[in-house]
């Protein structure tokens, strides 16, 4: 380790050449110390072992400019600030105008043949200039929450049959409205207004089909009206299930069949248009229950129907889950006959021997009932249906 001011002075052989050997040890040595040289010169360079750096006297010779660690790894490297035709930092086998250089103060920028393709700001704002920004192997657009702990993302789907731009809107939708696509990738804002089913959409379309148990191939007897996207009524076809495809006569389901018909009732119903009070009012069933009314009475399936009270023998209470709007809505129940001889099996809302009052409840939120036998005692039946329409 060695410093030297590099001034040889006059003196004997030897004294002159041991001043020439320390200077030599302090050229080879880099001026290495744990202090500064005593006598410095511009562009001098100095190991200094305290900081564990290499540094390089400036060329005002007033300070020093660290270049990097004695271990040989850089701490920092100053560069010129550049431009995107001459980068301060470029690729060699590129040429000289593809690398890394400063755009202002605090911004980074990454240029490529010359032109400026990437540029993040001194607030961390990154622009991409002029070029595509692809996320390759369903990679995430993440959108984290203010303390980073969350994310929301976009993502592409598994297979994508062709490449789309979807194209946005130049400017904010009104409230309510909704992002639309005129199927060619051009977005807008549009006010979604229902379709509404007319009538003859309510009444579907009826006719018979043909279907073996846990297949999905519904054969019809007539397809005249029939659509994909339909949903598909019948014995054995899951709720929901719709139209997938249609051929002639054949209609595939997207569920397959639970049971198998032979000519039996289907019927289909547009799935896209919706119902409107003016389509429908009064047509449709308010409340209806199935249940059994012998020993601990018991609903099988019902709608809008809370519970059954059994006020005893034959004697009925249906409770509605939601009121009726009043007490002038249409009843129709019915009971199973007594035995395939003895087909008596009447039930009804029982007067008080008044052709214009009942002694039983028909109120908005419930109505009694009572199955009879000739001789008007009551029985207890084993399948009740009702159903209410106002």
């Amino acid at each position: 380790m060695a410093t030297h001011d590099y001034v040889i002075a006059n003196g004997t052989g030897a004294a002159v050449r041991s001043d020439l050997n320390n200077a030599l040890a302090a050229i080879v040595s880099q001026n290495s110390s744990a202090t500064e040289p005593t006598t410095t010169y511009a562009y001098m360079p100095w190991a200094d072992t305290t900081a564990g750096v290499y540094k390089i006297r400036n060329g005002a010779n007033s300070g020093w400019i660290t270049l990097y660690q004695l271990d040989g790894e850089w701490t920092s490297i100053a560069l010129e600030n550049g431009t995107a035709a001459a980068p301060s930092l470029y690729f060699k086998d590129s040429g000289t105008d593809t690398g890394i250089y400063s755009s202002g103060t605090d911004a980074v920028d990454i240029t490529t043949a010359g032109v400026r393709r990437v540029g993040i700001s001194s607030a961390g704002e990154v622009t991409v200039y002029g070029g595509n920004v692809t996320l390759n192997g369903q990679g995430d657009l993440r959108f984290a929450d203010s303390d980073s702990s969350n994310w929301v993302a976009f993502q592409a789907p598994a297979t994508i049959a062709s490449n789309i731009t979807w194209t946005l809107p130049n400017a904010d939708g009104t409230s309510g409205q909704s992002l639309t696509t005129n199927g060619s990738g051009a977005l807008s804002w549009s006010t979604i207004t229902p379709t509404i089913a007319s009538r003859s959409d309510v009444d579907g379309v009826h006719t018979t089909g043909t279907v073996t148990s846990g297949s999905a191939s519904l054969t019809v007897a007539s397809a005249t009206g029939i659509v994909q996207g339909m949903v598909v009524v019948g014995e054995g076809i899951t709720p929901g299930t719709t139209v997938s495809t249609i051929v002639s006569t054949t209609v595939t389901l997207s569920a397959n069949a639970g049971a198998t018909l032979s000519s039996d009732p289907v019927g289909f119903y547009d799935n896209t248009k919706a119902l409107s009070p003016g389509s429908v009012g009064g047509q449709l069933c308010r409340a209806w229950v199935n249940f059994n009314g012998t020993s601990t009475v018991a609903i099988r399936a019902s709608f809008n129907v809370s519970s059954i009270t059994d006020n005893g023998t034959g004697d009925y209470t249906v409770n509605f889950t939601t009121a009726m709007p009043d007490a002038n809505y249409c009843l129709t129940a019915l009971v199973n006959a007594t035995s395939s001889t003895n087909r008596t099996g009447r039930i009804g809302a029982f007067g008080n021997g008044s052709e214009t009052a009942l002694s039983s409840t028909y109120s908005t939120t419930a109505v009694q009932l009572k199955s009879f036998d000739e001789s008007t005692s009551g029985l207890d039946k084993f399948l009740v249906s009702v159903a209410i329409f106002r």
